[in-house]
């Protein structure tokens, strides 16, 4: 079976008994069922930088004159030959000024859909020199990643998202203030037996002579079944509640929000979480600065906003983008996240012995680093994988708003939560392989 390596690996996991060590079995196990700005460098900086890199220099493991980026992989996805030659003219077009702001340089094909295709809205994706059936293939597998990811939230917490966005999309006047009042009160229980109340008040509001009004009841029903689910007690049920009462009214945010505010206010508080460290404000990627010295490149790791690190490994990365500053921003995000599943590959190879390759070909199938960026008030979120070889893709799950509202919040919260659950996957499989 395709993803029979996350049972033994987290059979692997559960025999050290670590609390940790099983949080990351656990979710890896659920996968498996599912599955079944920092302070900007000057431009000549950027430049020099993407100079440098060119053409990355071989592992000392390959044949001299190979270049291991321009392997054809051998993942099963499909045919990559005419994408990874054009990949090769990109780099040879030293006369481009803006080659190090292309995705392609840097060996990575954009997946991003039609409506998310900003920033670098003008980029050349790659995807024109793939089949039609090698881009199903993959996008396929992107969008598994992530539904396998948000089937991973606790279903505590899945029941208490879906139930308060219905109540809301449904015209209901529950709003922040409220739910912060209701937790004040009485905690997890007040607020299931307010949205309780608001479920209840559907049905009177149904009419019965309509021809939908069974199914529509029935509905409703359910819904008020789900409440039974909520777990006052649920780690990621507790964050979530804890996010909506930190959640500021609108009136109590400063006007003319700076960069830093934004952060303060609408992101840091979502990228907190209890299993995942976060390193905040103008940090150098290390992992990004290991890419570099692999290439003989002097330049040191990209800065970011936000790094998520478990130890000593970096899984995911964001950044709070100013004007003028987007494209440059997408390009350091995605940079850093090949450094990351790089980083990974390479924990991953310590551990495992060629005896371990069809497992570890199974484990880098479910590997992707999350990244986000904030721009022009919303946040998208995004997927780095690794095709096979050096050949990567940049997949976006989702744009959303930042939070200013119940509605809001609650998408933040569980985009937040996707992204979570790709972290500790990467962290589970460097772990697991250490166990072998």
């Amino acid at each position: 079976m395709v993803y029979q390596s996350y049972k033994l690996a987290a059979e692997a996991t559960r025999q050290t008994a670590t609390p940790f060590a099983l949080g990351l079995a656990q979710n890896a196990e659920s996968v498996s069922s599912a599955l079944s700005k920092s302070v900007k460098r000057k431009r000549s900086d950027a430049d020099e930088e993407a100079s440098s890199v060119a053409v990355p220099t071989p592992k000392k493991s390959c044949e001299e004159g190979d270049d291991p980026v321009m392997e054809v992989p051998a993942s099963g996805f499909g045919d990559f030959g005419a994408a990874l030659a054009r990949i090769k003219q990109v780099r040879e077009d030293e006369s481009d000024p803006e080659q190090g702001q292309k995705l392609l340089f840097w060996g990575a094909l954009d997946f991003r859909a039609a409506n998310f295709k900003f920033p670098l809205a003008n980029n050349e994706t790659g995807l024109e020199y793939l089949s039609d059936e090698t881009i199903k293939n993959v996008k396929t597998h992107l969008e598994l990643l992530v539904t396998a990811a948000a089937d991973s939230i606790s279903d505590s917490c899945a029941t208490l998202l879906k139930v308060m966005r219905t109540v809301v999309d449904n015209g209901s006047t529950l709003d922040l203030a409220e739910v912060k009042s209701l937790m004040m009160r009485g905690g997890v229980p007040y607020l299931v037996a307010a949205l309780k109340k608001c479920v209840t008040g559907f049905a009177s509001l149904v009419d019965c002579t309509d021809e939908g009004a069974k199914e529509t009841l029935h509905s409703i029903e359910l819904l008020q079944e789900e409440l039974l689910k909520v777990d006052a007690d649920d780690e990621e049920t507790q964050w979530l509640v804890l996010i909506i009462q930190q959640m500021k009214y609108n009136d109590c945010k400063p006007n003319n929000l700076t960069e830093r505010t934004v952060d303060a206010y609408q992101i840091i508080p979502f990228a907190i979480n209890d299993c995942i460290g976060l390193r905040y404000g103008d940090g150098a990627s290390k992992a990004d600065a290991t890419d570099k010295q692999r290439r003989a490149s002097s330049a040191g790791g990209k800065r970011v906003d936000y790094l998520h690190i478990i130890g000593n490994l970096e899984l995911g990365s964001g950044e709070n983008s100013r004007r003028g500053w987007h494209d440059s921003d997408l390009i350091a995000g995605t940079k850093c996240g090949i450094a990351q599943i790089r980083q990974i590959k390479e924990d991953l190879g310590k551990n495992l012995t060629e005896r371990h390759s069809d497992v570890l070909s199974d484990m880098l199938l479910k590997i992707g680093t999350a990244t986000y960026q904030v721009h022009d008030g919303e946040m998208s979120f995004r997927l780095t994988f690794n095709l096979g070889a050096e050949l990567y893709a940049l997949y976006q799950w989702a744009r959303v708003k930042l939070p200013d509202d119940l509605r809001s919040t609650l998408d933040m919260a569980e985009n937040f939560l996707i992204a979570k659950v790709q972290y500790l996957i990467a962290r589970f499989y460097s772990l697991a392989s250490s166990l072998r």
